[in-house]
């Protein structure tokens, strides 16, 4: 069985690093790992449907290449959350239970997941959104698009989201038009960091939003 890693990549250095953390995984019995690196990609969206159609494995992992994943044990705690229950279709590190009206689910009053943020070379912070109480996730209704794991294959909305923004959670959305669940698996401690840097919102983020809130 084959969990492939799907990255959009314009910074070869980044990703070095990112496939660095990969390979120090802990991997499953029985679990082959893929690389599917899409280049020049014109949107997450189509690069993401590229990734998605290359590979015939099962497990799909959609990861930013400036994420460098923390938890050595997270591919097997993934695939125990899909093997145990097939309605859950997406798996993500953060999230909201309940999207605002504005469809920004960071926004949203009650978020869950835990990530590091390297915010500039010598300063790196942690978001702690919430922690499930009383089970080992959350069910939720859309993630954050830095980690992204899927046991499904639904084609990403490239017609409508042609850019870097919102494709997230629109494919959540997509997800629970086809009857799957959205999960987020309780974190004590940060399984990413992402080296984001600090980036001002681009006019494409408002452009999507609406495009976002019009669909769904």
């Amino acid at each position: 069985m084959k969990v492939c890693f799907i990255t959009c990549v314009n910074d070869e250095r980044c990703y070095a690093e990112s496939l660095l953390y990969i390979k120090h995984l802990v991997i499953p019995a029985n679990i082959q790992i893929e690389y599917v690196v899409i280049r020049n990609a014109a949107s997450m969206a189509s690069g993401y449907n590229q990734g998605m159609n290359a590979s015939q494995a099962k497990y799909k992992i959609y990861l930013h290449q400036d994420v460098f994943l923390l938890r050595k044990n997270i591919i097997q705690e993934i695939l125990d959350i899909f093997k145990r229950y097939p309605q859950i279709g997406m798996v993500g590190l953060a999230g909201c239970e309940t999207l605002p009206e504005s469809y920004c689910w960071g926004e949203a009053l009650q978020k869950y997941g835990c990530i590091s943020h390297a915010l500039q070379p010598e300063y790196t912070s942690t978001s702690t959104y919430g922690k499930v109480a009383t089970a080992r996730f959350a069910i939720v209704d859309a993630i954050d698009g830095l980690f992204i794991a899927t046991q499904y294959d639904i084609p990403w909305r490239e017609d409508l989201f042609k850019g870097f923004h919102f494709y997230d959670v629109s494919q959540g959305l997509e997800f629970y038009r086809y009857g799957y669940k959205i999960a987020v698996p309780n974190q004590e401690e940060p399984w990413c960091l992402h080296a984001c840097g600090i980036k001002e919102l681009d006019t494409s983020y408002w452009k999507y939003q609406k495009v976002c809130i019009a669909e769904y």
